[in-house]
């Protein structure tokens, strides 16, 4: 391996077994032994409207929890997580987008993925723990310069850090060879401020930090599954490590106490961490991220695109800051809008450059469908997609996505030319073959009831065939003559709420939800009927159900 850094290759002559020795006693192995990942089976998930759920009984219960099936699955740290993290650590902002590899995506979120250790991971890892070591070291607050870095005081410092860092109290072991990693670098000939600063990259390098597991064993440490609970409720909610509050009620052993974790987990909720949440969540889930590759994304100016991504994620803060019944999602009269958004989308008014809360009329604006972040990348190049808009809402808000297409049939709409034909009738066409009409059937009602907004997500009354008809009926035999109807079908629909909730408890879960889970989720989701219970209510509910073991 090599070291980008000159100024910091003093750590890799010494060895990473040395390193290695020294924090996790595991005898001398090499580095990339260390940080292997465990072997993970490809494995295919269903999708979540095929998992075979069980029925809430008539008193509502979901039965007994099953035990686990297999160990828990090591998992380390998203790219985000490890930025809020370092942060809440050492007091440095990373940003490590486009430095580190990108994260995995596993079943729509990246919270979902087993990342695999890999030599640019690993190199990167390296790069960022010298790099912060450094700003660690030249910091004026360390009391340690004060002393001409003593191996007694790096020695402290480095066990402080570590118990802060590992997310848990130190095992005897663990502390005493933390305590003396900083002598033993200098034992190999580094001066003291030196081996402090590779003292402090070794941390920094632990798996007790890059992964989310508890490594520590029941037997050692009486109090893990109180820390484990701090660790899974603070990265769920904050994707950071936890607070030293929530690390007191874990070290009081308090967090089993029903009014207790209540109590934390509505505190988490309340913070503002709990935004950077919601934004890792909605953008996952509503596809935020990708809008600049979206096909008609070409078409606009970047920092268009920006306020659309904005706009939707302001919207969706709205309703956890306010607690807002997360129905009103699909036909709220409220957006988020600037100078350059309302002028795009054609709202008259007083605006200025920053997204501002803006009420709006509820019929051409109003609800989560009439976003431009949608609309635009459910489009196609060269216009309206009602085939993709219908799918992308069949698939993220009812979870119950069209099956694919069998082999060998003709997805693509004939070629617009001839003799042009409105969308409506090509997609009638279309749906008179057999093999297309099953999925079609389900897909086209809801995007041309969608036809108003064209591909960049402006209203329009008229395309170039004359006044556009966005009526129609869905398989369940519930009409509606726009938009705002199409809106307000979804709503109602106890569908809607259960997919909103599935999809948050996979994000905070890192995985499909088993059939016990997803028995709770729905049994959750039932309570959004009640108009006063809100997007917070749903956070804290799925917390209790999901988190706790």
């Amino acid at each position: 391996m090599q070291c980008r850094s000159k100024k910091f290759c003093f750590i890799l002559p010494l060895g990473w077994s040395l390193v290695c020795t020294s924090l996790l006693g595991c005898h001398l192995k090499p580095f990339n032994k260390m940080f292997r990942h465990p072997e993970v089976k490809e494995v295919t998930t269903p999708p979540v409207d095929e998992i075979n759920r069980l029925p809430i009984d008539s008193e509502g219960s979901c039965g007994d929890r099953q035990a686990a099936s297999s160990r828990p699955t090591l998992k380390l740290m998203t790219n985000t997580e490890y930025d809020h993290t370092v942060e809440d650590l050492v007091g440095i902002k990373v940003n490590v987008a486009g430095v580190f590899p990108p994260d995995s995506i596993g079943n729509g979120f990246d919270t979902g993925a087993l990342r695999s250790i890999t030599t640019s991971l690993v190199q990167s890892y390296l790069d960022s723990g010298l790099n912060l070591s450094k700003s660690i070291v030249q910091s004026d607050d360390i009391d340690c310069a004060a002393q001409q870095y003593s191996v007694t005081c790096t020695g402290d410092a480095i066990t402080k850090l570590a118990e802060k860092a590992f997310r848990r109290p130190l095992q005897d072991d663990e502390r005493r060879r933390l305590a003396a990693l900083p002598a033993k670098f200098v034992d190999n000939g580094l001066n003291p401020k030196d081996s402090y600063q590779a003292a402090l990259t070794t941390v920094l390098m632990a798996p007790q930090f890059l992964y989310h597991h508890n490594l520590a064993s029941s037997t050692q440490l009486a109090m893990r599954k109180q820390y484990a609970l701090a660790t899974r409720l603070s990265y769920a909610l904050w994707a950071t490590l936890p607070d030293d509050t929530l690390m007191a009620q874990a070290g009081g052993g308090k967090l089993t106490d029903e009014a207790t974790l209540v109590a934390e987990i509505h505190r988490l909720s309340l913070s503002p961490k709990s935004l950077g949440f919601l934004r890792n969540f909605v953008g996952q889930w509503l596809g935020l991220r990708g809008l600049s590759k979206a096909p008609a994304a070409h078409h606009l100016e970047p920092a268009l695109l920006n306020d659309f991504e904005e706009e939707t994620q302001q919207f969706f803060a709205a309703f956890l800051s306010e607690n807002r019944n997360i129905k009103e999602l699909m036909d709220a009269k409220f957006s988020y809008l600037n100078d350059r958004l309302a002028n795009h989308y054609g709202i008259e008014g007083s605006f200025d450059n920053i997204l501002r809360r803006q009420d709006v009329d509820g019929k051409t604006r109003g609800g989560l469908l009439t976003h431009g972040s949608f609309l635009l990348q459910t489009s196609n190049p060269d216009g309206t997609s009602p085939v993709k808009r219908g799918k992308w809402i069949l698939e993220r808000l009812t979870c119950s996505p069209p099956p694919a297409p069998p082999q060998g049939v003709q997805t693509a709409l004939s070629p617009n030319s001839g003799n042009p034909k409105p969308m409506r009738q090509r997609l009638a066409e279309h749906r008179a073959n057999a093999a297309c009409a099953s999925c079609h059937s389900s897909m086209d009602p809801i995007g041309l009831g969608l036809e108003n907004y064209d591909a960049y997500g402006k209203w329009r009354d008229r395309d170039e065939y004359g006044a556009i008809d966005a009526s129609g009926a869905l398989p369940n035999g519930q009409e509606f003559k726009d938009a705002n109807g199409l809106a307000k079908v979804i709503r109602s629909d106890n569908a809607f709420a259960n997919c909103v909730a599935t999809k948050m408890g996979q994000y905070m879960l890192g995985r499909l939800p088993d059939q016990y889970e997803q028995c709770l989720i729905e049994k959750i989701a039932s309570r959004t009927s009640q108009m006063n219970y809100g997007l917070r209510n749903l956070v804290v509910d799925l917390s209790r159900a999901l988190l706790v073991e």
